[in-house]
């Protein structure tokens, strides 16, 4: 089996950018903080809010302005905002969920979960040729918007609702729905791929997109003020208000909508600490096990070959092979060193390794003094010198200053 953290870093390597250097002693915000608030103040935001996370550093959140200017009400801890299309990377994560459980695979066929979508026009072969990869990665060429038609009524358009809230009404015009490119051979941003995407989770699982959503995500994750649509009746005083400005006018616009069949690719409500557990979960947290309940699986080299690639498993199988190396007390440092480099016969199984590393190193501060001093050990007596072997001057200095810090 490989590991979850192995696995997490194989596949951030098919689009590897390493970020060697942190803050010593964690950020400083006071200038931003000054600045933020002049930004907001000179092009006349009513009201806002900043949060910050990072490995190892201290949240940071702070406030600014009215969460309803006619109301004066401050923005607070509990403002919740509408955060448009970040369900989009809920609907990602409930896929690959999907797929962790053996009910699809990211290769199989749209229509085999959806088949209404036979009569989609697709000159470029058969329409069973795309792919749920494709509808996750915008590579299937469908088009942008959920609905393209305008009002034909113009300027009188009010009674028009903005987008469709039923899966008939997206189903009605499939016959009217082109592919615009041929899929796989590029991306192009598509918010009705997402709609299919939400269809094949509530058939899969029985549940309704946001009642899936909230007990496979929100809730292991704690996000307890986070919610789909019209807020709850003990939240509504917290919900900040949204603005339109033409000029130097600004309309309140309405902030309790059902986002019907479009959820999957649109937002929901939450206050920025919610947000930011969310966002500690995509880094990544080695000390917290609830992340487990979202992400753990038992998943093997054939299942990730299909996925990703012969390519990304060879990859991943050289970094498993490395994680099996023991590091007794009578090692010869320069024997393990040869061992690791003769084991990755490709450069870039190195590079992952030393990442991991580095990321394993920057949670030191959250183990045992005894696991910490070993892997610091470990670090400077083969993986400092690696990085240095290879001109990863930086990462050397990060490994061994969280080594001696160790």
């Amino acid at each position: 089996m490989i590991t979850r953290t192995t696995r997490r870093l194989a596949i951030a390597a098919m689009g590897l950018c390493l970020a060697t250097t942190a803050w010593a002693a964690g950020p400083n915000f006071t200038a931003f903080h000054t600045t933020f608030d002049q930004t907001l103040t000179k092009h006349g935001i009513v009201g806002g809010a900043f949060a910050f996370e990072h490995t190892g550093d201290k949240p940071t959140e702070f406030y600014f302005g009215e969460a309803r200017g006619a109301l004066h009400q401050k923005t607070d801890a509990d403002t919740a905002y509408n955060w448009a299309s970040i369900t989009k990377t809920f609907t990602a994560v409930a896929i690959l969920q999907l797929r962790d459980r053996g009910l699809l695979s990211l290769d199989d066929p749209a229509v085999k979960y959806i088949p209404e979508l036979r009569q989609v026009h697709d000159k470029f072969g058969p329409i069973d040729a795309i792919t749920i990869r494709q509808l996750l990665s915008h590579s299937a060429g469908f088009r942008n918007p959920t609905w393209p038609w305008d009002c034909d009524s113009a300027p009188d358009c009010a009674w028009v609702p903005f987008e469709p809230t039923r899966w008939a009404q997206v189903e009605a015009m499939l016959a009217f729905t082109n592919i615009g490119f041929k899929p796989g051979s590029r991306w192009s941003y598509s918010n009705v791929g997402y709609v299919f995407l939400g269809q094949i989770i509530e058939r899969l699982t029985g549940d309704d997109y946001e009642v899936y959503i909230t007990k496979n995500i929100l809730m292991p994750l704690e996000m307890r003020q986070s919610y789909f649509d019209k807020a709850p009746y003990f939240l509504q005083s917290h919900v900040a208000d949204s603005y339109v400005r033409a000029g130097s006018t600004l309309s309140v616009q309405p902030y309790d909508f059902d986002s019907g069949i479009t959820v999957s690719n649109s937002g929901l409500k939450a206050p920025v600490g919610d947000l930011r557990k969310y966002l500690r979960f995509l880094i990544g947290d080695a000390k917290n096990p609830t992340y487990d309940m979202v992400e753990d699986t038992e998943y093997n080299l054939s299942q990730l070959e299909a996925d990703f690639g012969k390519e990304v498993a060879q990859l991943v199988d050289g970094v498993t092979k490395l994680d099996k190396l023991t590091y007794g007390p009578s090692a010869e440092a320069e024997t393990l060193r040869k061992m690791v480099v003769a084991m990755s016969r490709d450069i870039r199984v190195l590079v992952i390794k030393l990442a991991d590393r580095l990321h394993n190193a920057r949670t030191w501060a959250f183990v045992t003094p005894e696991s910490a001093t070993r892997k610091a050990r470990e670090t400077l007596d083969i993986y400092a010198p690696l990085a240095h072997r290879l001109g990863m001057n930086a990462l050397k200095w990060e490994l061994e200053d969280l080594s001696f810090k160790a």
